[in-house]
């Protein structure tokens, strides 16, 4: 009996990869797709009659009256930080936010307080700076711009370095907001849900579309790589077989 050749099981292995691949791929954009989900079937709240559980609620953002950016421009919130080195060498030295004492009105004469923020770890996002989704409290700036003055203001002189760059995002106040947010004790809090609060610049539609770019953006990247993975390892099973498999001397049995 002649024994099995080397390359018999290639097509099976081939199979299981891709499948591994796209299995792969599918668990990698998996959260996005579940919070592009819960976003989808949130329902929207007035600030006259708030609901329970997470919803949806609009309003103009409205803080402190003293409050300025550290340049002193007026925010209802803002957010700061300062960088050293440029490139793919660019260290985060400072992040830092005001976020407190924030309410939502309406133009009805009603208003809440949104504690959402509050000692939480942020995710910043916007339309022209880079994006971070580490945590689960997210603020979505959407079209606002952010501000690149020359120099370190002077609270941030402490996070000085070389090639030191500062950037402060900041949302004006009246800004019309939408927020994802659940109601208890007469305020809006953050949710014990996929998402646990969501304050989006001009309406949370910004942020579906900018989750549903990331999942889609996940899925494509790692099935492509994983395609490319096994393009390759189909090609060397190839050349495996060419060096392995040698021609029939006249006379012998296959």
């Amino acid at each position: 009996m002649n024994p099995p050749r080397p390359y018999s099981a290639v097509p099976f292995a081939i199979a299981a990869l891709i499948g591994a691949g796209f299995f792969f791929a599918f668990v990698g954009a998996h959260d996005y797709f579940a919070e592009l989900e819960f976003l989808r079937d949130l329902p929207r709240a007035t600030l006259a009659a708030p609901v329970k559980g997470p919803a949806i609620y609009a309003g103009r953002l409205v803080g402190p009256a003293e409050r300025k950016t550290l340049t002193q421009q007026s925010a209802a919130a803002h957010f700061w930080s300062v960088t050293v080195g440029g490139g793919k060498s660019r260290t985060l030295k400072c992040f830092e936010w005001e976020v407190d004492r924030l309410e939502l009105r309406d133009n009805e004469g009603h208003a809440l307080p949104y504690l959402g923020l509050v000692n939480r770890k942020l995710s910043v996002v916007s339309d022209d700076r880079g994006h971070d989704w580490s945590h689960r409290d997210v603020v979505d700036l959407g079209p606002l711009k952010s501000h690149k003055p020359a120099g370190l203001p002077a609270q941030a002189q402490r996070c000085q370095g070389s090639s030191a760059g500062y950037v402060e995002q900041r949302i004006p106040p009246n800004t019309e907001v939408e927020v994802l947010a659940c109601y208890r004790d007469g305020a809006l809090h953050a949710c014990d849900a996929p998402l646990r609060n969501v304050l989006s610049v001009p309406n949370l539609m910004v942020h579906r579309v900018r989750r549903a770019e990331r999942a889609y953006l996940a899925f494509v990247v790692v099935s492509g790589l994983s395609t490319m993975l096994l393009g390759v390892l189909f090609v060397l099973s190839l050349r495996a077989r060419k060096r392995t498999v040698q021609p029939l001397r006249p006379g012998e049995a296959p």
